[in-house]
């Protein structure tokens, strides 16, 4: 096992979500446009069912400082919660307190931020995760280094840092949790009782912590509604162990996520060097079930979220290709995995090409399969698009693991992606903090700036429909183009041997027959057909016979007018004739349509100077 000094210490404790990229990620928040964003990645365009969503919008927040989002969330008004950490006070973040704030912004459903909060002391305060509360406030957590300010009760180095907020952004209250060591807050969950639930790490064995295992455990801290302590769990061994993500399970116990280098204690199977972690607890915070997974490299687990059938989805990164790692394409590569609910491995997936690749955060699509969003500085692989450094990187995958679609956002500086949020349809939005001013992203105040960027993966689909589908002949139809995702050609094949390249055509049926149509339609993102089969059914009308007349009516020209009125299969001045002694009984007894030769909607005698005209 390898020591590490206070200092390395503290740096992976504290700082890894926020600072592990913060070469390449300083983001900003405030009232800010929302930019427009250019598609970049490239793929087949045979195939348009899989495609990669399209950015409709990007916004870079923050000030000349250094600034990053590390999560969001959805709120019940339809906006969006969203937490980071900033250095600035100018731009978009106002009321710094000193070095690095927690800072909070809350978006409303048109992507206009309301209100930003600046939250901590004259030391460092880090940002890690937030939540909606079911009073319609925020709880936000993270890691403080102050002991001033909207900071009290620090417990020596730093604590972990829980605030209430109400709607508004303004400080209900504030909890440092901890001892004298070192310790942090990764992520937090409302609990189904109304309380809080939070994971960390620490380094402490006084103060808040008990039963501390050596060096760093992965920690749990539960809290009343109001803030108070009322359990805590430390969870490890001898080793280097750290908490990272949390949700609740089906009978309000909770399933935590993060890594182990340790060989005893609470940890068992470790495969070597450090393994993604899964730690299953009851409500009262009692250990049930864990499950070390990874291989002789290192492994690590970021997020965690339940599944439809009661398992659970994991988010993180490895470099090993044994163990229960396979399917490596080299250096680090964003893992995935799959348990059941006893936190047995049912499949793993290794997504990213030969350089440094990572996922950070995994939700559940509602339709099916998961989003997981993270970072990719490779160019090969599975990564295609990158734009330069590292790329903030989203990928879609089915409900096996299958890679459906990928897709790179940033510019040459370096971007990097923390957070995903399913909205409604097949939209995404994410978070993160990018160091480039080009390429998807526009308006960075300086350094690094908070950055969101919406997605949408409805973005190109043919689609179709008609006024009519059914009809006697002649049968006129109006198709209308009903594709998304700006279609810039269209094929139409009406299915009698005609072709169109309208875009909302009107196509004449004049033969009786079912007929099936498709539109094939061609965009940015390659082409897509829809087919109905069998769609439009035509008829001939139903002409009878005039009286006294063995045969009905014909059509001679195919016109849609019957001008033969005898039947005798051509139009003379006997079809006059049997039109002028029948006109009532026409009027009351053929489809007038047929029969209405100047097209005013009656039978008259105008109808017969018409006829007459054409013998």
């Amino acid at each position: 096992m390898t020591t590490r000094d206070p200092y390395s210490i503290a740096v992976a404790v504290m700082l890894t979500l926020c600072l592990v990229q913060a070469a390449f990620a300083e983001v900003s928040v405030g009232r800010t446009e929302r930019h427009p964003a250019v598609p970049s990645s490239r793929f087949s365009p045979e195939d348009a069912a899989v495609l990669p969503p399209v950015p409709e919008w990007q916004a870079a927040c923050g000030g000349s400082g250094w600034d990053a989002g590390v999560d969001l969330r959805s709120t019940g008004d339809g906006g969006v919660i969203a937490v980071g950490s900033s250095r600035s006070d100018d731009g978009e973040v106002s009321g710094n307190h000193g070095h690095t704030d927690i800072w909070v912004v809350k978006i409303d459903a048109d992507g206009t931020p309301l209100w930003q909060r600046c939250l901590g002391g004259s030391g460092d305060d880090y940002a890690a995760g937030v939540a909606e509360t079911v009073d319609g406030g925020y709880i936000a957590v993270g890691t403080t280094w102050s002991c001033d300010g909207d900071v009290c009760g620090n417990h020596g180095g730093c604590d972990l840092w829980v605030v209430k907020l109400d709607d508004s952004g303004t400080l209900l209250w504030q909890r440092c949790l901890g001892g004298t060591g070192l310790d942090s807050g990764s992520a937090v969950r409302p609990s189904a009782d109304g309380g809080y639930v939070i994971v960390g790490s620490t380094l402490s064995s006084d103060g808040d912590v008990c039963g501390n295992h050596g060096s760093s455990d992965l920690w749990v801290v539960k809290l009343d509604g109001g803030g108070s302590l009322l359990w805590q769990a430390c969870l490890g061994g001898s080793g280097y162990d750290e908490g990272w993500g949390i949700t609740e399970t089906a009978d309000g116990g909770y399933v935590v996520v993060g890594s182990v280098a340790s060989p005893d204690g609470d940890v068992s199977g470790n495969h070597g060097s450090s393994d993604l972690w899964v730690v299953n607890l009851d409500a009262a915070g009692n250990l049930r079930w864990k499950s070390a997974l990874g291989g002789s490299g290192g492994d690590y687990g970021y997020d965690i979220c339940r599944t439809a059938d009661g398992g659970y989805a994991v988010a993180g990164m490895t470099d090993s290709c044994d163990g229960d790692v396979s399917g490596n394409h080299g250096a680090w590569d964003a893992w995935v995995v799959r348990l059941d609910a006893d936190g047995d491995l049912l499949w793993q997936r290794c997504f990213g090409g030969s350089d440094l690749d990572a996922a950070r955060s995994i939700r559940r699509v509602a339709g099916g399969g998961y989003v997981v969003v993270g970072d990719t500085y490779s160019i090969d692989g599975d990564a295609d698009g990158n734009h330069g450094g590292c790329d903030l990187w989203v990928v879609g995958l089915g409900d096996d693991g299958t890679l459906l679609w990928q897709r790179c956002c940033g510019g040459s500086g370096d971007d990097v992606g923390y957070a995903v949020q399913p909205g409604e349809g097949e939209r995404y939005t994410v978070i993160g903090a990018t160091g480039s001013n080009d390429g998807d992203v526009s308006g960075n105040h300086g350094h690094t700036d908070l950055w969101m960027v919406g997605l949408t993966t409805s973005a190109f689909h043919a689609a179709f429909t008609a006024n009519v589908t059914e009809g006697t002949t002649p049968l006129p139809v109006q198709f209308s183009d009903l594709s998304t995702g700006s279609p810039f050609r269209w094929r139409w094949d009406f299915g009698d041997g005609t072709v169109s390249a309208d875009q909302s055509p009107v196509h004449v049926y004049t033969s009786a027959g079912t007929y099936t149509v498709s539109l094939t339609v061609t965009s940015l993102f390659g082409r897509d057909t829809e087919i109905k089969t069998d769609y439009i059914t035509v008829t001939d009308p139903a002409v009878l016979p005039l009286p006294g007349y063995a045969d009905p009516p014909t059509d001679p020209d195919g016109d849609g007018l019957y001008e033969d009125l005898n039947g005798n299969g051509r139009l003379d001045f006997a079809d006059v004739v049997a039109y002028f002694d029948n006109m009532e009984w026409i009027a009351d007894n053929e489809p007038v349509d047929c029969f209405d030769y100047n097209g005013n909607g009656r039978i008259d005698f105008n109808d017969i100077v018409v006829l007459f005209e054409e013998i």
